[in-house]
C-alpha cells in the first residue's frame, strides 16, 4: 500500500480500538489521534512532519468520500463530514490559498486543527566539474569581447574579470559570499608579508600597501611575481589569508598560488587601476582597501548580496541546477577527496581512525567551523565512497604497489637513485609531456616487470629453540 492508504487504515484501526464506527470521525477524534501519533514520533518511529502528513491524508479521505461514495447503504445517503464550522460538520475546515501551479480559481481546504510544520527545502545539487567550467567561461565572457574604447565597454570588461575571480574565490578557496565581499587588499599583503614577498612597515593597516603602490610600477609587479614563483618552487601551494567570518570574528583560509597571482595581476593591477583612475578623475571617493568594487556604486565595495546575485544569475543563464552557495559545496567535495588521498598516502595507504580524524579536522578548518560536524562527515563519506568505487580501484592498487616497491627498495638504493625516482614522478605530473612518457615506455619495455612481493613473509631474525622448560 502507498502512504495514503496506510494513513487511512491506521486511523480506521484506531477508531475500531476505541469502539467507534468509521463514520464517527470528528475534530475531537482527530486531535486525540494526533496525540497517539506524536507519542510514536517521539519514540523515533517517524518524524513530526509525517504526523502532519498522516492527518492530512485522513482529512482528505473524509473530505472526498461523499463524492466517491454518495450512499452509505441503499436507504441512507452519505453524510457530509467536512465543511466550515458554521455548517455544523463534525470535521471543520478553512479555505486556504490555491497551491502553486494550480489553475483558475481553484481553492484548497485544510483542517482547522492542522499544525504547520516547517519543512527543509530540498538541497540543490553540487555542480559537476563540467558545470564549473561552463560557469567560469560564462562569467568571464563579458571581458573577452573587444572594446570600442567607450567607458561603458571598459566597465563591462572589468565586470567580467571581477565576476570570474569572485567565482574562483568560492570554487578554489571555499569563501562564502560575505567573506568574498570582505576580502581586502591589506589581507593579501599580510599573507605575502609572512613569507617576505612584500614588506609591511606597520602591522595595523596604516602603512602604504605595497600591492597598491605597485599598480603603476611594472618592475615592482615583476619582482613580486618572481618572489611568488620562488615560493612555489620551495614546495608551497597556497598562502594563508585572513578573512572576516560570517557572524563576526576572523578565520584563515588557504588561497592557491595561481589564484593569488590572478588577483594581483587582474583584480588589482588591471581592473582596480582602470576603475580608480576613472572614478578619481570624476571626484568619487574610493574605498582604499576594497578588492572587488561595485560597478553601479563608484568607489564602493561590492556587497555580499550583489555577489550572491552574480552567481545566481550565472546559474540561471546556463540553466544549471545549483546556487552560489553550492560552489562552496563543490570546493569542500573536492578538498575532502584530495585530503583523504593525501593523508591516506602519508599513512602508507593503511586505513585507520587517525586518517579520518585528520581529514575531518582539516575540513572543519577549511569550512570555518570550530570542530568537525555532520557537514564534514558528509563530505568525507562521499570521498570514501568514491575511493572504494570500482573505477578508482585499479589506480589505488597501482599506487599501493608502487609505494610498497619504493619502500622495499629504499633500504638499498643510494640517495642519488631515490632523487632520480623523485624527478621521474615530478615529470610524470606534467600531463602534456607526451615525449617523456614515450621515452620512459621505451626504457621500461627493455626490462621485465617487477615481481610482486609475496604475502608470505619469513621472519629471518627469529631462530627455532628446543624448549623453555629449563626456565
Amino acid at each position: 500500500m502507498n502512504p495514503v492508504k496506510y494513513s487511512i487504515r491506521d486511523f480506521l484501526c484506531y477508531l475500531a480500538k476505541e469502539g467507534i464506527a468509521w463514520t464517527g470521525a470528528s475534530d475531537k477524534r482527530l486531535r486525540s489521534y494526533r496525540i497517539v501519533l506524536l507519542a510514536q514520533a517521539a519514540e523515533g518511529q517517524f518524524s513530526k512532519a509525517q504526523v502532519a502528513d498522516k492527518l492530512r491524508h485522513v482529512f482528505d479521505f473524509y473530505a472526498t468520500i461523499p463524492l466517491a461514495m454518495p450512499f452509505l447503504n441503499r436507504n441512507r445517503k452519505m453524510k457530509q463530514f467536512v465543511g466550515p464550522e458554521k455548517e455544523g460538520t463534525p470535521i471543520t475546515a478553512v479555505h486556504v490559498k490555491k497551491r502553486r501551479g494550480s489553475r483558475g480559481k481553484q481553492m484548497t481546504i485544510r483542517w482547522t486543527g492542522a499544525d504547520f510544520v516547517e519543512r527543509a527545502s530540498p538541497k540543490r545539487p553540487t555542480p559537476s566539474y563540467d558545470d564549473i567550467e561552463r560557469l567560469l567561461e560564462h562569467l568571464r565572457s563579458k571581458s573577452l569581447r573587444q572594446s570600442d574604447g567607450s567607458w561603458k565597454d571598459e566597465l563591462r570588461i572589468c565586470e567580467g574579470e571581477r565576476n570570474w575571480l569572485i567565482a574562483r574565490c568560492k570554487i578554489e578557496a571555499g569563501l562564502r559570499r560575505a567573506e568574498a565581499a570582505g576580502l581586502s587588499l591589506w589581507a593579501l599583503a599580510k599573507a605575502l608579508d609572512k613569507h617576505r614577498i612584500v614588506s609591511l612597515s606597520l602591522r595595523d593597516g596604516c602603512s602604504p600597501n605595497p600591492l597598491v603602490a605597485a599598480i603603476n610600477d611594472e618592475d615592482a609587479q615583476k619582482a613580486i611575481i618572481a618572489k611568488i614563483d620562488s615560493h612555489r618552487h620551495k614546495g608551497y601551494q597556497t598562502f594563508d589569508v585572513i578573512v572576516e567570518k560570517k557572524g563576526g570574528g576572523e578565520r584563515s583560509f588557504e588561497m592557491p598560488i595561481d589564484l593569488m597571482i590572478d588577483l594581483l595581476k587582474i583584480a588589482i593591477w588591471k581592473v582596480r587601476k582602470k576603475l580608480a583612475s576613472n572614478w578619481s578623475a570624476k571626484g568619487f571617493n574610493l574605498d582604499s582597501d576594497a578588492l572587488f568594487y561595485s560597478s553601479k556604486k563608484p568607489g564602493k565595495r561590492l556587497t555580499a548580496g550583489a555577489i550572491g546575485d552574480i552567481s545566481k544569475d550565472a546559474f540561471n543563464a546556463l540553466d544549471i541546477e545549483g546556487s552560489g552557495h553550492r560552489l562552496r559545496a563543490y570546493y569542500l567535495t573536492r578538498m575532502a577527496w584530495l585530503l583523504w588521498n593525501q593523508y591516506l598516502a602519508l599513512n602508507g595507504y593503511r586505513y585507520d581512525v587517525a586518517v579520518e580524524n585528520q581529514v575531518l579536522n582539516r575540513l572543519a578548518d577549511l569550512a570555518g567551523h570550530k570542530q568537525p560536524g555532520t557537514v564534514e562527515r558528509h563530505y568525507l563519506d562521499m570521498a570514501q565512497l568514491l575511493y572504494r568505487s570500482k573505477q578508482n580501484k585499479p589506480k589505488l592498487d597501482a599506487a599501493s604497489e608502487a609505494l610498497n616497491t619504493l619502500r622495499r627498495a629504499s633500504v638499498t638504493l643510494p640517495s642519488k637513485d631515490l632523487r632520480r625516482i623523485e624527478s621521474v614522478i615530478s615529470a610524470l605530473e606534467d600531463r602534456e609531456n607526451a615525449m617523456f612518457r614515450a621515452m620512459l615506455d621505451g626504457l621500461v619495455a627493455r626490462y621485465p616487470s617487477p615481481k610482486k612481493a609475496s604475502d608470505k613473509r619469513s621472519a629471518t631474525h627469529l631462530r627455532p629453540v628446543e624448549s623453555d622448560n629449563s626456565v
